[in-house]
């Protein structure tokens, strides 16, 4: 049978349509797990052993989280190289960390060695990100659902992970660099799920509480800023510290994030630009300065180098 060129037509509208839907809801579906992911992270009592670092460095650790009282109590330890021990009870992170000063900061939870993306706000990210499902794996004995988050520009790095469908919770995640190759991995070796940890809170508790470290509310005025940020980004915080003991030795900070990548901006005085080391890498970390109006301006974060070299050279001073 023929087909006049009308229904050739409204058979190429209806496939493409229905296209468009499939990729849509593909979409949406791997939002919710990414937003069930970020939920399970804080409303189950869990325990998991696992590795994480950069693709060459790599430490294998212990996380364990609990809500008694409706008080949210988390331990993280080393399992290899220097023993390290951070513990939350409720608002109060402490650390406690082989041949350094333990302290207490204000938090309401452990960040440290775990990834940034697992207690993100993925529908403000939906700006900025599109989320694709890729498939299925088995991660740490269990079935995982692969997603793959993709930055709508070219100024970031993209993730691959792997959510536990049953769950809900992180099992496996890959940072990659545009050209694909991997930047830092954490993987989950093992998970528990329940609420058989007789002792935690009551050994968390009988812990000290290191000095509590203040947190400076207010904040400095600088007379510099970038004039260009890519899209999403935005300054957290600002401060002004010292290199060294010398007051004239200062250095300005700001912070700034889109939520799931975060850099800083350092400026002080440039002290012999001739011996400048521009860029310096250290895994997912880029290190880049240049000398502006005789200031050193450096850039350290979680960017590609030239989203780095962008941002510092359109910085202004006032």
């Amino acid at each position: 049978m023929k087909l006049n060129i009308f229904s050739k037509l409204t058979l190429f509208c209806s496939c493409v349509l229905l296209s468009f839907s499939a990729w849509s809801a593909d979409i949406s579906s791997a939002q919710n797990l990414l937003v069930k992911m970020t939920e399970a992270k804080d409303k189950l009592n869990y325990e998991m052993s696992f590795i994480s670092g950069s693709a060459v460095d790599i430490h294998a650790l212990q996380y364990r989280h609990v809500i008694e009282d409706k008080k949210h109590y988390a331990q993280l330890t080393s399992l290899d190289g220097r023993p390290k021990e951070i513990i939350q009870r409720d608002n109060l992170v402490s650390y406690f960390i082989a041949n350094t000063q333990p302290v207490t900061i204000q938090g309401n939870a452990i960040v440290d060695d775990l990834p940034a993306l697992m207690g993100n706000n993925f529908e403000q990210l939906a700006q900025h990100y599109d989320f694709v499902l890729i498939g299925k794996n088995r991660v740490a004995g269990r079935i995982a659902q692969g997603i793959r988050i993709l930055p709508k520009d070219d100024f970031r790095y993209q993730y691959v992970v792997f959510v536990d469908e049953e769950s809900g919770l992180l099992l496996q995640s890959h940072l990659l660099d545009r050209d694909g190759n991997l930047l830092e991995q954490f993987r989950v070796i093992n998970l528990y799920v329940g609420d058989s940890f007789t002792g935690l809170v009551e050994y968390l508790n009988k812990e000290p509480f290191p000095p509590l470290i203040e947190q400076v509310k207010s904040q400095p005025e600088l007379n510099w800023k970038p004039e260009w940020l890519p899209a999403g980004f935005k300054k957290i915080n600002q401060s002004i510290g010292s290199l060294t003991e010398e007051e004239n030795e200062k250095v300005e900070n700001q912070l700034y994030s889109d939520g799931l990548f975060s850099f800083s901006l350092y400026v002080s005085n440039a002290s012999d630009p001739e011996s400048l080391n521009n860029l310096w890498l250290n895994g997912v970390n880029t290190v880049y300065s240049e000398v502006i109006q005789g200031k050193e301006v450096t850039f350290v974060g979680r960017l590609p180098l030239s989203t780095a070299k962008r941002i510092i050279r359109d910085i202004r001073f006032q």
